[in-house]
This record gives structure tokens, C-alpha cells and sequence, in this order.
């Protein structure tokens, strides 16, 4: 099992959501450098961090996906590991 890979979502014609796994790891320093300043902010502030959605962000949310079919018991092709 490979923990720690990254994975890409893409949505077909149909609007069903897949999850592939990325076989380059292409790297991008200006995203590695955002991704390390959250860690960084998440550690120096825990109980601040992360905050709920607003309802109205929500709500947006929801109406720009609303129609799109998710089958969350759907079975997923690959292998998938998940990190606790």
C-alpha cells in the first residue's frame, strides 16, 4: 500500500464524479508552498484553523452541484488507501 500519492477528480458528460490516483508526480512549488504555509497555520493554530462553511457558501455550493448523480456506494476501480 503507497500512502501519501495524490489523486485527480474528473466528471464525465454525465456528471459522475471519478477519482484516479496520478501516476506523474509533477510538482508545482507554488502550490507546495501554499500547502506548507496551511500545515504550518493548522499546527500554530488548531482550534482556528478551520471554520464551518457559511450557510450561504453552502447553499451555493449545493446549487452549482445539485443535479450532478454521485453514487457514494458506487465501487471504485483501482486499489484506494486511506490514511486515519
Amino acid at each position: 500500500m503507497d500512502y501519501g500519492g495524490r489523486i485527480a477528480f474528473f466528471v464525465d458528460d454525465q456528471h459522475r464524479v471519478y477519482v484516479e490516483k496520478v501516476m506523474e508526480e509533477a510538482s508545482d512549488p507554488v502550490v507546495d508552498r501554499f500547502l506548507a504555509f496551511l500545515a504550518q497555520d493548522m499546527r500554530k493554530h488548531p482550534g482556528t484553523s478551520i471554520a464551518a462553511l457559511p450557510a450561504s457558501l453552502r447553499d451555493r455550493i449545493a446549487a452549482l452541484v445539485g443535479d450532478m448523480d454521485v453514487d457514494l456506494n458506487a465501487e471504485i476501480d483501482g486499489d484506494v488507501a486511506l490514511q486515519p
